[in-house]
């Protein structure tokens, strides 16, 4: 059986991108799929090394997920393993293409996949209620967009 692989992008990878990731597989364990799937994280601007926001650390083990791990920089070979690379912003899109141009055909805004085309607010700095949206909102498309999901990071 092969592996699907999706990648969850912003822009310090210490907020929306892990949030998104351990959404991600809360639904796949949800759905009894999570043996078959990689699901990571990375950021565009990431200072190597830091620590993941408590607040979201939090909301995920609410969710039933523990993460742990640090944020790190998008590079060639994440970009070369993952099938689907999965942003927060228009910029990231557009950045993530520019300098991986061999890769454009895997990078799409997460509300893409629900047929939508808009960026995901940061909720860093904010107070409780700023991350549970955004939550709410990662799992909203994540919800809407899971078949264009599972085609698209098919390996």
């Amino acid at each position: 059986m092969s592996i699907s692989s999706v990648l969850f992008v912003c822009q310090a990878n210490v907020c929306r991108s892990p949030l998104a990731a351990g959404l991600m597989r809360c639904l796949l364990r949800e759905r009894g799929l999570q043996a078959n799937w990689r699901v990571g994280s990375a950021g565009t601007w990431a200072r190597e090394g830091r620590e993941y926001d408590p607040l979201v650390v939090q909301i995920l083990q609410q969710r039933g997920e523990t993460i742990f791990g640090q944020a790190r920089c998008i590079n060639a070979l994440m970009m070369v393993k993952y099938s689907l690379i999965l942003v927060m912003e228009r910029g990231q899109k557009e950045a993530l293409r520019v300098e991986f141009p061999e890769h454009t055909d895997k990078v799409y805004l997460l509300s893409e996949m629900a047929g939508e085309f808009c960026s995901i607010e940061d909720p860093s700095g904010g107070v409780w209620a700023d991350y549970e949206r955004t939550a709410k909102t990662i799992e909203m498309y994540l919800r809407n967009g899971w078949n264009a999901i599972l085609e698209m990071s098919a390996g």
